[in-house]
């Protein structure tokens, strides 16, 4: 079991992240190198999520 799954909460740090991702787009540079403290993990978190659930 990961450390989210045991300790936090999947969904509401996928949230987190996309607010601060959508926070650095609209104030800041649209490259992802320069999004400090956002990045682009959590698109590829959802989309490994998604093709997990979607095979079983």
């Amino acid at each position: 079991m990961t450390v989210i799954l045991e300790y936090g909460d999947e969904k509401n740090a996928i949230q987190i992240a996309k607010k601060n991702y959508n926070i650095c787009v609209k104030n800041t540079n649209k490259k992802p190198s320069a999004m400090y403290p956002a990045s682009t993990v959590h698109m590829l978190v959802e989309e490994i999520k998604n093709k997990v659930e979607n095979s079983e």
